[in-house]
């Protein structure tokens, strides 16, 4: 009696016909919403919120350790260079931190078809370089270098407007060294983050 009390009972785990069912309903699924996700838009909003993420460290980083942040832009190369300036000579020395943060595949500096923001036209608007990039410089009392800022976009935007959407914007303030952060939606750009 007690043997067929067990064998009677709730089995546990899942037999290989109930695993081969929800496999090939995750493949239809996949099928489904796969075509539908937009890689290229999504490589640009991870920089977009990577972008402000350095900008912002950066800032912070200058008043917490009283010494300037020199973030330089290499469009050539796809990436942002952070240098902790701890002399605040504007150099790059021997024993002063240095780390780059380097876009995905498909980002690039520009604003494609999207329209101009008051800041300008240029891909990258800052008159200020560390070297030879363009570079924004975060003073220790929280300040910037200049007002400016810079695009990013998709880089099939660059030559189909119908991609104007990837478009993004960061607009550095000097008095404050605040940066505001835009994206092109619905025809107009609008404000996001802070």
């Amino acid at each position: 009696m007690h043997q067929y009390a067990q064998s009677t009972g709730r089995r546990a785990g899942f037999t290989l016909l109930e695993l081969v069912v929800v496999m090939v309903l995750m493949g239809v699924v996949a099928s489904i919403a796969l075509p539908r996700i937009d890689v290229a838009r999504f490589r640009v909003n991870s920089a977009f919120r990577e972008i402000g993420m350095t900008l912002l460290a950066a800032q912070r980083a200058a008043v917490l350790k009283q010494h300037s942040v020199v973030v330089a832009i290499d469009s050539a190369r796809g990436l942002l260079r952070v240098h902790e300036d701890r002399n605040n000579n504007g150099v790059i020395e021997s024993g002063e931190p240095l780390r780059f943060v380097r876009f995905e595949e498909g980002v690039v500096f520009g604003r494609g078809p999207a329209p101009a923001r008051p800041m300008g036209e240029g891909a990258i608007m800052l008159t200020k370089t560390q070297g030879t990039l363009p570079a924004i410089t975060f003073h220790r009392s929280g300040s910037a270098g200049e007002t400016g800022g810079f695009y990013i976009t998709s880089g099939r935007a660059l030559h189909d407007a119908r991609h104007a959407e990837d478009a993004k914007a960061f607009e550095i303030q000097k008095a404050t060294g605040r940066t505001v952060f835009y994206q092109y939606a619905g025809g107009s750009w609008r404000r996001t983050f802070r």
